[in-house]
């Protein structure tokens, strides 16, 4: 006769072990996920944290450039407008003989009843205006404006009779070009270097 051997009980028991191997595997891997990204969550906020460092350092460093950018356009502007009145400086003392002379010119070559009234010098012209009492004067003005180096080319621009004079005085303008370099045959005249 057979032995009669209940195993319910031990697949029963069999079973529950083999929930519990489970729900423990289960609970160790969820476990080790949650550890996993635990950690990978921590490196990637290091990461993070250190790119944010990096990007905060070059942003400050930016702001330093852009002040030292600043400043280096405020010496560029500075430089420029120096240079500016340098050559403009320079211009007033290349021109300088150029206009004292153009000045000493014009009262030198004035007829002996003649007035002058104003002389304007700018560059490369010398205008001269003033009262006579001959229409001629003007042009023996002229013609001795144009003997002076460095003028050159002097007109009559406008003689008008002068409402303001008593007596008919008569009113002239005349022009000149004022030359800022000395023509090739202005050697022998005295005045052969630049002016």
């Amino acid at each position: 006769m057979p032995i009669g051997v209940n195993l319910l009980d031990w697949r029963d028991r069999q079973r529950r072990r083999r929930r519990r191997i489970a729900g423990s595997c289960l609970l160790g891997a969820a476990a080790l996920a949650v550890a996993v990204t635990g950690i990978i969550a921590g490196q990637v906020g290091q990461t993070l944290d250190g790119h944010r460092r990096a990007v905060a350092e070059l942003e400050q460093s930016i702001d330093g450039l852009a002040g030292k950018l600043a400043r280096v356009e405020a010496l560029e502007q500075a430089i420029e407008t120096l240079r500016r009145r340098l050559d403009h400086k320079t211009a007033i003392r290349r021109d300088r003989r150029a206009i004292q002379t153009g000045l000493a010119a014009a009262v030198q070559s004035r007829p002996q009843k003649a007035r002058l009234r104003r002389i304007v010098i700018t560059p490369g012209e010398l205008s001269v205006e003033g009262l006579t009492r001959q229409p001629t004067d003007a042009a023996k003005m002229a013609r001795r404006l144009e003997r002076q180096h460095p003028l050159q080319q002097a007109d009559v621009v406008q003689i008008t009779p002068n409402p303001d004079a008593g007596g008919g005085e008569l009113g002239f303008r005349l022009r000149a070009k004022i030359l800022t370099r000395a023509p090739a045959n202005a050697a022998s005249s005295g005045a052969g270097s630049e002016l």
